[in-house]
């Protein structure tokens, strides 16, 4: 119905004599101009009862956080689609006790039983959301596409239009009858299997399950009258559509730089391989300026390459090899289409998950840490990075100083045990896991959603030194093997570790590390750790490859420990990396044994680094405490007095015992990469400060009151 505004019109009409003639005229209402904020799509689900164990999600439903917090007053809409033979009474109820209202649309024709509908909330509270969409009983081809949009208040213009086809490549069945202009005309479709899809003219494509084959559509409808949305289908197909016109009394909030400093997360795409393939496709349309790829796979399987005919993606360095590796697309352009294929070296299943992030750094440079093939002892949390707890090196948290911008940081667990269920640390991050009643405690089931794995996304503001964790159902379930990674987005001024590698080798006279393809420009650094009692030294280490830039390394002035008779360590550095380097080659003075070498790739936003202190422990032995008194196994290294602004720290430790957390876990040093040989075990770790101070280094070793010696080097 139109809203009559009164005008009053005042005019003067000659008439013999002056008149005076007030008019009143009705005008049709036009309603605030609503907007996308996000969309995301999920794998389908097999509902039902919850097993032993599993409390990620109440019985029945399907449980899935929005791709961003929402703003405050915009409206919650959330898409579903379901088999069951009859049509289901459906109620929705996020976490922050919102007001939803559910209606169904019509059962698809092709016999599989198959409904769709949608939840509307017409305002929502500021903050984080779960949507938690109850079916009431199990279900099978499950899923649940929640949407944000920019508008208040927002009601339905009239009735929907429900329908089904069959037989055809275009859907568009369904129609509405706008009463105002700038009404939001959304269409929301589910097919007979699966397809890709391209959007109307005029629409753009909100989210698509390209597996299920479940698609969303909108656009703005500047006029009043009948709209026919049109969908394209790459085959023939029959569905089931459902078209809603919504009107809003005010405009929405619009995501800005404001309320996401570093870029927010408008879309979150996921699909899952569980038929032996090595390549799947992935429909994500995006439309923001940075794209981020991850998945979550065994042991062993990672993303080969993904192709993609608009954007080209770009693999992040640490990502590794148990199962958890990412790739990225910096200035993105906008692909409406978004279809992408990601090919893997091995047929398991796995899950991949694509972020469209808008309002990013213009030019965005990547930190990244990892752990590969961690244990899991009983407990309420999984933290990504768990020092000490296998024989494969371990990465604390990503290292970022964000001066002067902020940065964005997203995390990823594998895992073969439990299920992750929401994000446990950094407090301010959103967990973005989808799960659901009825799911196997140890996944994958047959309907897996996202595995049981753990993502989530963080916006930080200061240098980020929390361990990333992830909150997981059972608290009594042991031997967990998992892997995780976590990636950093920041812009050109931050400073950050880049890149980690290490190596190993029981005796030899030169030592070869591979990094990863080195930035120009970048600064490098190696811990040497190495034992011989006829006191070799390292004689010289370069890059043995790249263009450009500097390849010989520098030792530190005052860090390095030659005096002894036994273990030694030292460190180099490198201020200016040439380009696309992918070995270091150690040389030492003649053959020594238990070599390890660990290195660290440091990005620093404005100038370059240069030394700044160093120091070394000779024939230390371990303490009782960080206060480094009495007898313990608290390995205190050197103390370095850091003057600039920004300074890199490293520290190269080398025990005649064992070095089980290098640092130790109440140490200020936060990037750890343990290096292991049988015998004589060396650790390195590292540190991004803005604290002109002292800085002492401590890890822990297995024996009280063991040998050690240390090398501690800063660059400023």
């Amino acid at each position: 119905m139109k809203r009559l505004i009164p005008i009053l019109l005042w005019a003067s009409v000659v008439m013999g004599q002056d008149q005076t003639i007030t008019a009143s005229f009705p005008i049709a209402a036009v309603a605030a101009t609503p907007f996308f904020v996000s969309a995301v799509s999920k794998q389908q689900v097999n509902l039902g009862t919850n097993p032993s164990g599993q409390n990620s999600c109440p019985n029945d439903t399907i449980c899935t956080p929005y791709a961003e917090a929402l703003l405050s007053g915009n409206i919650a809409l959330d898409f579903y689609a379901y088999s069951n033979a009859t049509s289901l009474s459906l109620t929705d109820a996020n976490d922050k006790s919102d007001s939803y209202t559910c209606a169904n649309g019509s059962k698809i024709t092709d016999g599989s039983n198959l409904w769709i509908g949608y939840c509307l909330a017409a305002t929502t509270t500021a903050g984080a959301h779960v949507s938690k969409v109850n079916f009431t009983t199990g279900t099978t081809l499950s899923t649940v596409q929640p949407t944000s949009w920019g508008m208040t208040n927002g009601v339905l213009d009239g009735s929907i239009g429900s329908c089904t086809g069959s037989g055809t490549t275009t859907i568009n069945c369904g129609s509405v009858t706008t009463t105002v202009a700038n009404d939001l005309i959304i269409a929301f479709a589910c097919t007979d299997a699966a397809h890709t899809f391209t959007a109307g003219s005029g629409y753009t494509l909100a989210a698509v399950n390209a597996i299920q084959g479940c698609v969303s559509e909108y656009k703005i409808a500047s006029g009043t009258g009948s709209v026919t949305p049109s969908i394209t289908v790459d085959s023939s197909t029959s569905y089931t559509e459902i078209v809603l016109a919504l009107k809003a009394n005010n405009q929405g909030t619009q995501p800005s730089a404001t309320q996401y400093p570093n870029g927010w997360v408008s879309r979150i795409c996921s699909e899952n391989n569980t038929t032996g393939l090595a390549t799947r496709k992935v429909q994500c349309p995006n439309s923001g300026n940075f794209l981020l790829a991850s998945d979550a796979f065994g042991a062993g399987q990672t993303i080969s390459s993904i192709t993609d005919a608009t954007n080209s993606f770009s693999q992040i360095k640490c990502g590794n090899s148990g199962g958890t590796d990412g790739w990225y697309v910096g200035n993105a352009s906008a692909d409406t289409s978004g279809i992408m294929t990601f090919n893997t070296n091995s047929t398991g299943d796995g899950t991949y998950t694509v972020y469209d992030v808008s309002g990013a750094p213009s030019s965005p440079n990547i930190s990244c840490a990892s752990y590969p093939n961690g244990a899991q002892s009983a407990s309420s949390t999984l933290t990504v990075w768990n020092n000490g707890t296998s024989t494969y090196q371990s990465n604390d948290t990503i290292s970022i100083i964000p001066t002067p911008t902020v940065g964005l940081t997203f995390a990823v667990v594998s895992q073969a045990l439990n299920t992750s269920k929401a994000a446990a640390a950094p407090s301010s991050c959103i967990h973005d896991m989808a799960t659901f009643g009825g799911e196997d405690l140890d996944g994958p089931s047959g309907t897996p959603g996202d595995e049981n794995n753990g993502w989530m996304h963080c916006s930080i503001s200061t240098g980020d030194s929390t361990q990333y964790a992830f909150s997981v159902s059972s608290t009594t379930e042991t031997g967990n093997t998992f892997s995780g990674s976590v990636f950093g987005v920041y812009g050109s001024g931050a400073t950050a570790i880049i890149d980690a590698a290490n190596t190993k080798a029981a005796s030899g006279s030169t030592l070869d590390l591979t990094v990863h393809a080195t930035k120009s420009g970048a600064t490098g650094m190696v811990g040497i750790a190495h034992y011989n009692s006829t006191q070799r030294t390292v004689s010289s280490v370069a890059f043995s490859n790249g263009s450009g830039g500097t390849s010989s390394f520098t030792q530190c002035t005052s860090c390095a420990v030659t005096t002894t008779s036994n273990g030694r360590s030292t460190i180099w550095y490198n201020t200016n990396e040439p380009s696309g380097a992918t070995t270091i080659h150690i040389v030492f003075s003649g053959t020594a044994t238990q070599l390890d070498a660990a290195y660290i790739e440091v990005s620093k936003g404005t100038g370059s680094f240069a030394e700044d202190a160093g120091g070394s422990v000779a024939g230390g032995t371990g303490k009782s405490s960080s206060a480094c008194a009495s007898t313990g196994t608290f390995d205190c290294g050197a103390s370095v007095t850091t003057t600039g602004t920004i300074d890199v720290v490293g520290a190269v430790f080398n025990s005649t015992n064992t070095i089980t957390a290098c640092p130790q876990s109440a140490n200020e040093f936060i990037w750890a990469s343990l290096v292991w040989n049988s015998g004589n075990d060396g650790g390195f770790c590292a540190l991004l400060t803005t604290s002109a101070s002292a800085h002492k280094p401590i890890a822990t070793d297995a024996g009280s009151g063991s040998t050690f010696n240390e090398s501690t080097e800063s660059l400023k």
